[in-house]
């Protein structure tokens, strides 16, 4: 399996917000997990990516276990994060923004410059603007640019709707589908917008109390009980 998480547990000193996580996602899957706020979603990801340990379990990706490696080495191997919030530099141009994203996956040495531009031609026009200055549909589209410059062999976003219109919510949906279709990148996708999910993918992973208890297909989350039962606050 391409990118898979076995029985994965971490949190914040001694307290747990990650309780055995099993994920499998296959290379170039679209992979979405669903849940309301608190249930751990960004905890996982920041797992994954390695800004907080692992306590236990193991996170095996592109055949190697990266569970105990700093997380610029795993951005090296080619793990490609998209944060909640953005995560930009404001005081840096959208340029200087997009080449903080040359640390991913070093073991392909070819930037991808002119692909973030054609998925997001703001990007050029603004090349020599703050960041900071950006609406924040604009910084959305930097951070994916920013993590797409190094050809990442995933990507892992953080609720990439969040605080961000409906028309770039969908315009960034729809870049997310092409690169998923045109160039087979592997995405792995935690949100609690469930028409955001769908547009995306067909099937979600639902997330309550830091374990994945269910897959839903497009009927099941349409489903008014299934929906009040896993995501209604």
């Amino acid at each position: 399996m391409f990118f898979q998480l076995d029985s994965l547990c971490s949190g914040y000193g001694a307290i747990p917000i990650v309780n055995g996580v099993d994920l499998q996602v296959a290379k170039g899957e679209t992979c979405i997990i669903l849940g309301r706020n608190g249930v751990g979603k960004t905890t996982l990801l920041k797992t994954i990516i390695g800004s907080i340990p692992v306590t236990s379990g193991r996170i095996v990706f592109a055949g190697k276990a990266v569970e105990r490696l700093d997380s610029h080495l795993r951005a090296r191997l080619g793990m490609g994060y998209v944060p909640q919030g953005r995560g930009i530099f404001p005081e840096l141009t959208v340029e200087e923004n997009l080449r903080m994203g040359e640390g991913i996956n070093q073991a392909n040495r070819e930037y991808s410059y002119e692909a973030v531009y054609r998925y997001f031609p703001i990007l050029k026009k603004r090349g020599g603007q703050k960041g900071g200055t950006l609406s924040g549909g604009e910084q959305q589209m930097l951070a994916l640019g920013r993590a797409l410059v190094s050809n990442p062999l995933i990507l892992l976003l953080d609720e990439p709707s969040e605080g961000v219109q409906p028309s770039v919510v969908e315009e960034i949906g729809s870049v997310l589908s092409a690169l998923n279709r045109e160039m087979g990148l592997t995405i792995l996708l935690v949100e609690q917008n469930i028409e955001y999910a769908l547009a995306i993918a067909k099937t979600c992973h639902i997330m309550t109390k830091g374990r994945i208890v269910d897959c839903l297909d497009e009927e099941r989350l349409r489903d008014t009980e299934t929906v009040k039962r896993y995501l209604a606050i």
